[in-house]
């Protein structure tokens, strides 16, 4: 019978208790939170995901409560250096700056919860739609998405009427739209490119996306899978034009909804099992 207690640093973690009495240590808004409370069973250790700054917990947590594992998750500078006592590094990040990390850091892609997304049939309401927050130093959103009229924003931080929407309700919000735009921040183009999880999402739902081109995408998904544009024009061209020929998405639709099922958490898990 699995038990959940909320312990931890800032009471940012969940230790989770199975039969075996061992203690799972799990960031709540990391990433892999909501898919552990599913695969918890499988890996009979202890560990704990933690993220800057609350790594200076680690070593005090681990000697308490006797961690076998600890992890660091999301790795985008060198602060790692300035610790020990970790026994794996994970990263969601690949490109130059992992290459040359001086740590070994293994490569965990973001994904999708298979619970959670899923194509669902819905009347078309939206012509794009954007769900995340706004990040004007970081998306530099006047740049994209401020080009494109009648946006949908869900999420916290846009000019004028935006909502709040629950994680459950992305899968329908993403059917309910023509096109849903994705851009990335300066944080994901530079040395360490990161996919956010937002690609992966609005595909496993069976939306369509036209994104601007992160190097080294191309490894991950082939281009009859999604669209992407380099240049800011022909990204902010190209939703408008599907916009007003929705029916040319279906291929789009179709082969992205196949070849993201490789990037279902469960599948992702399966491959991070094997680091441990």
């Amino acid at each position: 019978m699995m038990q959940i207690q909320e312990k931890g640093p800032f009471q940012i973690s969940l230790f989770i208790k199975n039969e075996d009495e061992k203690y799972f240590i799990l960031k709540r808004n990391s990433t892999l939170y909501q898919n552990f409370k599913n695969c918890y069973w499988i890996i009979r250790k202890e560990i704990e995901f933690t993220q800057y700054p609350c790594y200076q917990n680690i070593l005090d947590y681990k000697k308490t409560y006797k961690y076998g594992i600890v992890m660091g998750v999301g790795i985008f500078d060198k602060w790692v250096e300035k610790i020990t006592g970790w026994d794996l590094l994970i990263t969601q990040c690949y490109g130059k700056g992992v290459d040359n990390f001086p740590l070994q850091l293994h490569f965990v892609p973001y994904g999708f919860n298979p619970d959670l997304h899923y194509p669902t049939k819905q009347n078309i309401l939206y012509d794009p739609i954007f769900i995340g927050s706004n990040q004007p130093k970081n998306r530099n959103p006047r740049k994209y998405i401020s080009k494109i009229k009648d946006v949908k924003y869900i999420g916290y931080g846009w000019p004028g009427n935006f909502e709040i929407s629950e994680i459950d309700k992305l899968s329908k919000l993403y059917n309910q739209t023509i096109v849903c735009p994705n851009f990335y921040g300066i944080n994901q183009k530079g040395d360490f490119y990161m996919l956010n999880e937002r690609t992966y999402q609005i595909l496993a739902c069976g939306g369509f996306q036209v994104f601007d081109y992160i190097p080294g995408m191309e490894n991950y998904f082939e281009e009859n899978t999604l669209l992407w544009e380099e240049s800011t024009k022909e990204w902010v061209r190209k939703i408008k034009y599907y916009i007003n020929h929705p029916m040319e998405r279906q291929d789009y639709i179709q082969n992205g909804l196949k070849h993201v099922q490789k990037y279902s958490y469960h599948k992702i898990m399966n491959d991070f099992i094997n680091l441990l």
